[in-house]
């Protein structure tokens, strides 16, 4: 996944190593405690990209 910052890059990728070991649920669960509710969705969605790009 491309974006400006590389530290996002690498922060998404880490989630998406998360949600493999804690499942989607449960990440969503600990997102939605981090940022606004509105966020939850495209921070998962996010997330799914960064998971399918390194081939998951």
């Amino acid at each position: 996944m491309e974006t400006d910052e590389p530290v996002a890059t690498t922060a998404l990728f880490e989630l998406a190593l998360l949600e493999a070991t804690l499942g989607g649920a449960r990440l969503r669960e600990l997102i939605g405690g981090l940022v606004e509710p509105s966020a939850v969705n495209p921070v998962m969605e996010a997330v799914r990209v960064a998971r399918e790009q390194a081939g998951g």
